[in-house]
């Protein structure tokens, strides 16, 4: 089923891959309806778009950041075992040449070792522990994601020795950045990324007067911004100090542990609670035309019918939001960009977006 901004569409999969609208048991007037700017059903002044808020249980997301030596991949396994449980099961990402498996005597995790850092590497470790049943997925380092081997650095290095385009690279991967992003947010399990820092000495004072030289983290080694997708964020020193840099949980604002602990993790955890998100409701029936669910005859009779409704720019909207999760954000973008737009806002001939969508659903059909 379709999805934008975390909120179901009219659309569902039958299947096969291809993607068929359900349409409301109430007609709408779209002449009196405004859409609400976000991509969702028009608004109508009888409707009221709004619903209660209410705290579901979530799934932490954790980055702690740090110089070499300031704790992090031992914090990060604490941390872990604190949001597994005492039963719960742990995959880990080590892109150190098994540094983190030196603490397999004190802590009960799994691991994977990489030594390639592409972001299909990472979703493809993050769907591994989801299909196999872990509750928390750790990354140690996703720093090398960056800079490591065929990560953004290389992939962009690549594309600019192509397009010999400076800023071209960039631009090109920012799909598959967005799509391993994506990936994180959504899990179910609960995630924890530790990341380096670029580092530089000090000179500081003690409290007996004494100078000395410290090992300080500057910025983290991954795309500026990055920790405004965790709920908590910790920079760690030499002193393994675990200061709280952004947090959602009111418990952690302007806190800072030494060597912290179960016992410290313990108020993020509780936090993490909340009431059981209630199940989606089941799609209505589809239209097959009399084909046989599940049948490719099905699936093209559904997909006909779709781009025949193609008629206004907010139907035109609506059908390809309910086509971009399942196809991906990378191939819906690069589709796009073949019909020379970049959204569906921008297409001024309706025939010209029957046929993109068109190429989406035959793609779509490839990959499902």
């Amino acid at each position: 089923m379709g999805c934008l901004n975390g909120k179901e569409l009219n659309g569902s999969s039958n299947g096969t891959g291809a993607v068929t609208p359900i349409l409301a048991a109430t007609t709408v007037d779209t002449t009196a309806a405004t859409n609400n700017g976000n991509g969702s059903k028009p608004i109508t002044p009888t409707t009221n778009p709004f619903a209660k808020a209410e705290k579901y249980d979530a799934k932490g997301r954790v980055a702690l950041i740090g110089p070499a030596g300031g704790g992090k991949s031992f914090t990060a396994l604490v941390l872990a075992r604190a949001l597994a449980g005492p039963n719960g099961k742990i995959a880990a990402i080590d892109t150190e040449h098994g540094s983190l498996s030196k603490y397999a005597d004190l802590f009960d995790f799994d691991v994977l070792e990489l030594d390639s850092f592409s972001p299909q590497s990472f979703i493809d470790g993050l769907h591994a522990a989801e299909e196999n049943g872990y509750n928390v997925f750790l990354c140690d380092s996703l720093s090398h994601f960056w800079t490591g081997k065929d990560g953004a650095w290389d992939f962009v290095d690549m594309a600019q020795k192509r397009h010999k385009d400076q800023m071209g690279g960039w631009k090109e991967f920012r799909p598959h950045e967005r799509l391993m992003m994506d990936e994180l947010i959504t899990s179910p399990c609960h995630i924890i990324c530790t990341m380096r820092t670029k580092t530089d000495y000090q000179e500081q004072t003690d409290e007996k007067g004494r100078k000395k030289r410290v090992k300080i983290g500057l910025a983290p080694v991954q795309r500026e911004g990055l920790e405004y997708e965790f709920d908590l964020v910790g920079y760690m020193d030499e002193d393994h100090t675990f200061a709280v840099d952004k947090t959602r949980c009111p418990a952690y604002s302007e806190k800072a542990y030494t060597k912290p602990g179960p016992k410290q993790f313990a108020p993020f955890v509780e936090w993490l609670k909340g009431s059981v998100r209630p199940e989606k409701p089941a799609p209505a029936p589809i239209d097959t035309g009399g084909n046989p669910v599940g049948t490719q005859a099905a699936a093209d009779y559904a997909a006909q019918q779709k781009i025949q409704e193609l008629q206004t720019s907010g139907e035109i909207k609506r059908f390809f939001a309910a086509i971009r999760e399942p196809l991906g954000e990378f191939q819906y973008l690069a589709i796009l960009a073949e019909f020379g737009v970049h959204s569906p806002d921008q297409f001024r001939d309706t025939e010209k977006a029957r046929a993109c969508y068109r190429k989406m659903n035959a793609a779509l059909k490839g990959v499902s």
